[in-house]
């Protein structure tokens, strides 16, 4: 058990917020909280993580519970300071060593990692107050994961972020070995991480679903099934190891052509999966640019370009298989 509520209301302003709700979350759970803006999903948030305190009922944490936050709140102390100092600093787990940091186990150097934030290699240099507002954020977002916790909350961390930054959010939340919590309005982020989805509801009642934004839907259509739904983790493509059998739309088969290119599809996704994590393992040594930055510009310009074939690729299999479904 990491945190549980025990019928908790919270009022802000004389307006109900949170009317009588009750959860556990267990290890490893990816929860989702949703709802209108003002409904007061950060409050929800910050009152599950005791950021703040409820008027009545009980929040109980877990042994050891150690919470890295991002909230909506993006202000810094000091913007002054360059984004190296920003995340070797104090709870980056550096080693003494002021150009590498400490990223899920592993050495990087400061170039590599602000580099999977999207980040060209000359703005670790930069002071925090020359970054845009999406940086910021991202660069936030850099800072979080430095820090080891076994529990992570993040408000609206999906907010400015590029296909390319949340699709490399998804794989650090995929590898992060703690519980997740966050806000967001992105459906498709929704569906791909969480296991929960708590929604709003109206009057200050939240509801706990089993699942993401999908299988939210689908219960909320049927309430018989709310807290029965079995979800399965949806990576963008199941893969493989099935073919996608023909059918019929509106009387019409796909073409030959269509056909097969969707039966090979996932083969080429997943070959072209494996060339970028070939290429991040490459760009993830730790003195790789500070040796031949030359090589290390080389890789990153050919990530970039088998990122984009990817994307291409999932949306030409996503095209043809929601055909299939119609």
């Amino acid at each position: 058990m990491i945190l549980e509520a025990f019928n908790i209301d919270k009022s802000l302003g004389g307006k109900e917020i949170i009317r009588d709700f009750s959860l556990r979350v267990l290890k490893g759970d990816r929860i989702a909280i949703v709802g209108p803006n003002g409904a007061g999903k950060s409050t929800l948030l910050k009152s599950l993580t005791k950021e703040i305190g409820v008027d009545r009922g009980k929040v109980r944490l877990g042994y050891n519970f150690d919470l890295a936050a991002m909230w909506q709140d993006r202000t810094l102390e000091n913007l002054n300071i360059r984004v190296q100092e920003f995340l070797v600093g104090k709870g980056a787990n550096t080693r003494d060593q002021p150009d590498q940091v400490i990223f899920q186990g592993r050495g990087f150097h400061i170039i590599s990692y602000i580099k999977k934030f999207q980040f060209e290699y000359w703005k670790a240099k930069s002071p925090l107050k020359s970054l845009s507002g999406g940086e910021l954020g991202r660069i936030l977002l850099a800072k979080i994961f430095l820090r080891e916790s076994n529990f992570l909350a993040l408000d609206e961390p999906t907010n400015d972020l590029d296909v390319e930054t949340l699709d490399m959010l998804k794989e650090i939340l995929a590898n992060y070995k703690g519980t997740v919590a966050f806000v967001s309005h992105d459906r498709d982020f929704i569906d791909n991480v969480a296991n929960i989805t708590i929604a709003y509801e109206g009057n200050g009642k939240w509801q706990a679903y089993s699942g993401g934004w999908s299988d939210y839907l689908k219960q909320k259509k049927n309430p018989a099934s709310i807290g029965n739904t079995s979800y399965v983790p949806t990576a963008k493509i199941q893969k493989k190891k099935e073919k996608t059998a023909p059918k019929s739309i509106n009387g019409n088969l796909l073409s030959f052509t269509e056909r097969h290119r969707l039966e090979i599809l996932p083969d080429l996704i997943e070959s072209k999966e494996a060339r970028i994590s070939e290429l991040m393992v490459k760009l993830e040594e730790p003195d790789l640019y500070s040796n031949n930055s030359s090589l290390f510009d080389e890789l990153t310009t050919d990530l970039v370009a088998e990122q984009a074939k990817l994307i291409s690729l999932e949306e030409e299999w996503y095209q043809l298989a929601s055909r299939l479904e119609e």
